[in-house]
């Protein structure tokens, strides 16, 4: 079975071009082949993975004077990115991409968003307490999180490893990653 990597975009671009991206991931069955056609362009299996599922929910938004596309998009880890390509045939071939790629089994979690202007979180916690990963700005806001899930942790412990030491050898742990640039 494919790893599979999640990653969520935002496109800054020509409001116009953008929005045909968006309106084509929100109409088609998920699939980039289908919203490649929707496009009108044609889709190369052979350049392109077949597999890539863009997800429902792709919208365009004005941030001051500038317009942003934010969609995800999962696909398999050895699969290229191709909305370059499409932008690119669309018109809209210099398009500033940000992204926030995460690979969760192989722990690996990145983006190219250096200056944090869409995505400013470099941290993510689980801990048994949470329905889902809360992201966070700072290690320090991170470890507050933590401490608050699990309150009997000593406040001597500073460390994150050992953090996760103490809550796993009392019945409960949690898992923290760091994103890289």
């Amino acid at each position: 079975m494919a790893n599979y990597c999640f990653t969520t975009y935002a496109i800054e671009g020509k409001k116009e071009v953008l929005q045909k991206v968006a309106d084509a991931i929100n109409s088609g069955d998920g699939y980039m082949c289908t919203a490649f056609k929707t496009l009108g362009l044609e889709f190369d299996e052979e350049r392109w993975p077949r597999r890539a599922e863009w997800e429902r929910g792709a919208k365009v938004e004005e941030r001051g004077d500038v317009s942003v596309l934010f969609f995800t998009q999962a696909y398999p880890w050895e699969d290229a990115l191709v909305i370059d390509e499409v932008l690119e045939e669309l018109g809209e071939p210099n398009a500033r991409i940000y992204s926030l790629a995460q690979r969760f089994e192989d722990e690996i979690h990145t983006t190219n968003d250096h200056e944090g202007k869409y995505f400013p979180e470099r941290h993510l916690v689980f801990t048994a307490h949470d329905d889902d990963w809360v992201y966070f700005k700072t290690l320090e806001e991170a470890i507050a999180h933590i401490r608050k899930s699990y309150p009997a942790l000593p406040a001597e412990i500073t460390d994150i490893e050992e953090m996760d030491k103490f809550c796993t050898s009392n019945g409960e742990g949690f898992s923290y990653y760091e994103i890289f640039e």
